[in-house]
């Protein structure tokens, strides 16, 4: 069922150029998924910004998360205290989390995918976080394992001075 982080290489699109310092962490839950990570934007473009999902993995799109969902955090941090901002996390197809907007000041509905441009420059990182997002193929169910027993009964008397007698094992 996996509960330690797991690094991984997720794949860019074009829409945040070549990004440095790409540090992202995943890991299980049941039938879930979080991840955490941070990168610097490289040079950023005007087509639509996306992550993607570790290698082989996609979305549960079953059940309650049939349709685009917002689901998780983007923020961007480029020192200067006036240009930090939030983004959603928008997951509108099975692979990767595309994001959008949380300003009222933007006239978008909160599912609109941002290109790379609107949300950064060149350099600013940015830190991602989901969590509880259904994978496909994976149960909530846990798998138990059967690991081989043995039984041993120890016995012994001890002193109040530490010497121990009459030890015998079973």
């Amino acid at each position: 069922d996996g509960t330690e982080w797991t690094a991984y290489t997720p794949t860019f699109s074009a829409g945040w150029g070549a990004p440095s310092n790409v540090s992202f962490y995943w890991k299980r839950s049941g039938s879930s998924i979080s991840i955490i990570g941070s990168f610097s934007a490289g040079t950023t473009a005007g087509s639509v910004a996306t992550i993607s999902l570790p290698s082989g993995l996609t979305i549960d799109t079953s059940g309650i998360f049939a349709t685009t969902r917002i689901k998780g955090s983007l923020w961007r941090n480029n020192g200067a205290t006036s240009n930090k901002k939030k983004f959603s996390v928008i997951w509108s197809t099975a692979t990767e989390a595309k994001f959008g907007s949380e300003e009222y000041a933007q006239a978008l509905a909160p599912n609109t995918a941002l290109d790379g441009s609107s949300i950064a420059t060149s350099g600013d990182t940015l830190f991602f976080e989901v969590d509880n997002l259904p994978i496909k193929g994976w149960s909530s169910t846990p798998t138990l394992y059967l690991l081989p027993t043995r039984s041993e009964v120890f016995s012994a008397n001890v002193s109040a001075s530490g010497v121990v007698t009459n030890a015998t094992q079973n």
